[in-house]
């Protein structure tokens, strides 16, 4: 699986105005079922950090669904599940002038044996700054 990050704009004087796209695209030559519902919450896929490393607190993730009320996607080779993710649905709090860095890490544990072929979803790092 293929993951790429976007940023817009790269720098920006409020969080929230943070617009992270992501797309993950099935690079083999078998099908591959993701669930979109896990992909669509931002506080569950995003890692941020500060420029020295440390870990961003984001908001807390909603209530986990329930198995039957996860929506699942199937993409065959080549396909590809695009998300965009708004800084108003990342972060609670302003964050201090500075760099930062932000990947996509989604572990699918607990999905189905039909599921993603690697243990993890990861993204290059990519780099924004709060002026």
């Amino acid at each position: 699986m293929l993951v790429s990050l976007t940023l817009s704009p790269t720098t920006i004087r409020d969080a929230q105005a943070l617009k992270i796209g992501v797309r993950v695209t099935n690079d083999s030559t078998k099908p591959v079922r993701l669930s979109a519902t896990i992909l669509g919450m931002p506080s569950v896929v995003l890692e941020v950090r500060d420029r020295i490393g440390r870990r961003v607190s984001l908001l807390p993730p909603p209530v986990p669904p329930l198995e039957e009320d996860l929506d699942w996607a199937e993409l065959m080779p080549g396909q590809s599940l695009s998300f965009t993710y708004s800084g108003s649905e990342i972060f609670g709090a302003p964050l201090a002038p500075g760099a930062y860095s932000v990947r996509i890490v989604f572990s699918p544990e607990g999905q189905s044996a039909d599921s993603i072929p690697q243990d993890m979803l990861q993204s290059g790092q990519a780099h924004f700054t709060v002026w």
